[in-house]
C-alpha cells in the first residue's frame, strides 16, 4: 500500500493546516531528542499500524512540503518544520512550505493562477498539467512527470491547494491570491 500512496501521492494529500496538527502532535512527542517514535505517533492518532492511509499521507504531505524527515527510529521535523509550529508563523514561512510541493509551485509560477478558480476549473488545470509540463519549452518545468492515478486523486489535489491557500491568509475577499512580496517571480 505504501508504493501505491507515494507514486500515487505527487502533491500533498493533506492540507497546510492538517500537516500542521500532524507536526505538532510529533513534536509533542519528540521534546528534546527531536525523534518521535512511529509507534507513540500511531498511538496519539488513535491507529494500529504503520501501513494505515491516514498516517501515509499525513507524513508524506509532511514530507512535500518539506516540514518532516524519517529514519528508521521515527520522524524529526525539519528546521522549516519547527518554525511552523511555533505559536506565530509568518505568512512567508507558511508560502515556503507551501511552494515546496512541486505541483503547488507548477500552478503558482507556471501556471500563474491569480485567483482561485471553481471547483471545476481547478480539477480541469491539474488534469493538464502533465501534458503541459512535458510539452514545455519552459527548462524550470521541462520534463516534470506528474502522474494521477484517478478523477478522486485530482479532486483531492485541487482541494488541498485550494484549502492551504486559505490557510495561509493570502485569499483576498475578491479571490485573488497575494503572492508574498518576497517570492513574487523568484520562485520556479
Amino acid at each position: 500500500m505504501e508504493n501505491y500512496i507515494q507514486r500515487d501521492n505527487q502533491h500533498p494529500y493533506n492540507t497546510l493546516e492538517e500537516t500542521v496538527n500532524f507536526l505538532k502532535i510529533i513534536h509533542e512527542i519528540s521534546g528534546s531528542s527531536g525523534i518521535a517514535l512511529i509507534k507513540e505517533i500511531l498511538l496519539k492518532l488513535d491507529l494500529n499500524h504503520e501501513r494505515s492511509q491516514r498516517y501515509l499521507y499525513l507524513k508524506s504531505s509532511a514530507q512535500q512540503f518539506g516540514l518532516l524527515k524519517s529514519n528508521k527510529n521515527g520522524l524529526r521535523l525539519t528546521n522549516l518544520g519547527l518554525e511552523m509550529v511555533a505559536e506565530k508563523v509568518p505568512t512567508e514561512t507558511k508560502f515556503k512550505a507551501l511552494i515546496n510541493s512541486r505541483l503547488f509551485r507548477v500552478l503558482l509560477y507556471v501556471y500563474q493562477i491569480e485567483a482561485l478558480p471553481n471547483d471545476k476549473e481547478m480539477v480541469k488545470i491539474i488534469e493538464e498539467i502533465p501534458y503541459f509540463c512535458l510539452n514545455s519549452k519552459n527548462p524550470d518545468i521541462k520534463g516534470i512527470n506528474f502522474k494521477f492515478s484517478s478523477k478522486k486523486i485530482i479532486e483531492r489535489a485541487a482541494y488541498s491547494f485550494k484549502e492551504s491557500i486559505r490557510y495561509i491568509g493570502i485569499l483576498k475577499s475578491d479571490g485573488k491570491i497575494l503572492i508574498p512580496e518576497k517570492f513574487k517571480g523568484k520562485v520556479r
